[in-house]
């Protein structure tokens, strides 16, 4: 049986990714077909998530010799139009080495990533780079026998940058709970009220909006909702000393609770703690509003987390404009309509999840 392989060159940290490819092949195992990963670095040990990846660390110290080792894999394992390969880097090393089947996966929409107008940058050097990486990348998506992306906005963005279509899947959360009988868990049951909010600590996400939150329902007198509120922060990123610190020095440690690494038996109990979810990133999709949902939790979501395309008719989330002010204003109505208020759970049913994400891009594939 010949091999699928994927291809991701730096594998640094275990983000959403990460947490995808991992699904992909979880659904490759569980439909009994052969694979590989490979990769040029793996920092994480990813096999450490799923001890059933077959990962191989094809060595490069240098941009040459990097093509050179991905050209001899590919030589000697037959790809045979199974190749997926993640990301802009992937594309322009599909391109350089000269690859002929293979397909693109490119979840997140440059505008995060990189200044796509070359011109606002003033780092000369930066702007030449940036200029060459786009060149390259396209020949590599160019040559895809298939292209695809994570949201509609992603492949307007994709496809005003590179000239080229792309198809659309929208992706899955990973759903840890099999039983889909609702109510998970009761919210605003009781008088303490429980919020949420899960993701890497950038500055793209927004996490100081949530801690003003708390400093402006203290000076609005919103007393009822200061007094009872506490916030779980759960993630770990550049932005974490920064956050904690404004927390110490408001006196809010009794309020905000960061939880820098959590595993997923452990987030799955604070789920089952949650009232509310808070998602205020300006983001490529949103993995935890899906996985809130699943324990039919509502979230209050930043109309720029990519995932509110498909959640604009959902009554379990409110969607906010993307500045604070309205932000904090939702979270208010939220948590008064959800204590009156428990939509039809029937808008829960049928969200993406992970599994059904990954089966999809196999049949797009034809691999099974």
């Amino acid at each position: 049986m010949e091999k699928i392989i994927i291809f991701y060159p730096h594998i640094q940290a275990f983000g959403g990714i990460e947490r995808n490819i991992v699904g992909v092949i979880k659904e490759i195992e569980r439909l009994k077909k052969k694979h590989v990963l490979i990769c040029f670095e793996d920092k994480i040990n990813i096999k450490k998530f799923y001890n059933k990846i077959n990962r191989k660390v094809i060595k490069g110290n240098n941009l040459f010799t990097k093509i050179l080792a991905l050209k001899k894999f590919i030589k000697t394992n037959d790809c045979n139009g199974n190749a997926l390969m993640w990301g802009e880097k992937a594309a322009m090393f599909a391109y350089l080495a000269s690859m002929k089947n293979y397909s693109i996966c490119y979840p997140d929409p440059p505008t995060l990533n990189y200044e796509n107008n070359i011109s606002k940058s003033l780092d000369i050097f930066k702007n030449i780079r940036r200029g060459i990486s786009i060149r390259v990348a396209k020949q590599g998506l160019k040559y895809a026998n298939l292209r695809f992306t994570t949201t509609k906005k992603n492949k307007k963005d994709l496809e005003r940058l590179y000239n080229l279509n792309f198809k659309v899947i929208h992706e899955g959360g990973y759903k840890v709970l099999k039983n889909t009988k609702y109510p998970i868990k009761k919210i605003f049951n009781k008088k303490k009220i429980s919020l949420l909010t899960v993701g890497r600590l950038s500055t793209n996400r927004n996490i100081e909006w949530l801690i003003d939150f708390f400093t402006f329902l203290k000076e609005k007198k919103f007393t009822s909702i200061y007094n009872n509120s506490t916030l779980i922060i759960c993630g770990k990123g550049e932005q974490f000393l920064m956050l904690k610190s404004k927390v110490d020095l408001l006196n809010l440690e009794k309020k905000i609770i960061f939880k820098e690494f959590v595993s997923d038996k452990m987030l799955n109990n604070i789920y089952l703690k949650t009232d509310l979810t808070l998602i205020p990133a300006v983001q490529g999709y949103g993995l935890p509003v899906l996985e809130s949902l699943y324990y039919n939790i509502p979230v209050v979501l930043n109309k720029n987390s990519r995932i509110s395309e498909i959640l604009k008719d959902n009554p379990w989330v409110k969607i906010t404009k993307n500045n604070k002010k309205n932000f904090f204003k939702k979270i208010i109505l939220a948590i008064n309509y959800y204590k009156r208020i428990t939509p039809n759970y029937k808008y829960l049913v049928n969200l993406p999840t992970q599994q059904k994400w990954a089966n999809q891009i196999g049949n797009l594939h034809g691999w099974w």
